[in-house]
């Protein structure tokens, strides 16, 4: 059913569609029976998705909130795909740069039996390396001698070849 009436009168919308409820009044006895039809269209409730950022940029490593929700926020929950995984990828609404490079987030909610589906957008996301360096001190030796070189990375911990 697209919709129902209650004994009041009172119409519920039940699922998306157009349908006809016929009104009568009258007994044929004192009064002409007379009908006429009422239109009833029922809609799932809109939605739309919003973005603050279409576009981030990330350092590999680092991480922002999407900036991603949906109105009506009661909704449901959005869904995100990344096309390129290795570079970006999004985790409960944030989003994770991996390594150098670029990908485009697609935000989307398919819907429900109350609420409509959400245009989709999209978040366009350029991760750049993430800045290192190394120091260390310089070594005087003498002949059949060593010495130890002490690396100083930045960011601490990084590998040094």
């Amino acid at each position: 059913a697209i919709a129902t009436v209650d004994e009041n009168g009172t119409v519920i919308g039940v699922s998306e569609g157009e349908t006809k409820i016929t009104l009568t009044v009258g007994d044929n006895i004192t009064y002409a029976i007379y009908s006429v039809n009422v239109t009833v269209t029922v809609s799932k409730i809109p939605t739309a998705i919003n973005v603050n950022q279409a576009t981030v940029s990330l350092e590999a490593g680092k991480n922002i909130t999407s900036g991603a929700s949906l109105t009506p926020p009661e909704a449901g929950g959005l869904t995100y795909v990344s096309s390129n995984t290795t570079v970006a990828y999004v985790e409960n609404g944030i989003i994770f740069a991996n390594r150098s490079g670029n990908a485009v987030i697609t935000v989307s909610f398919a819907g429900d039996g109350t609420y409509a589906a959400a245009q989709n957008r999209t978040i366009d996301v350029s991760v750049d390396l993430a800045p290192a360096s190394v120091s260390a001190s310089d070594i005087t030796l003498n002949v059949n001698s060593t010495a130890t070189i002490n690396p100083v990375t930045d960011p601490a911990g990084l590998e040094v070849e």
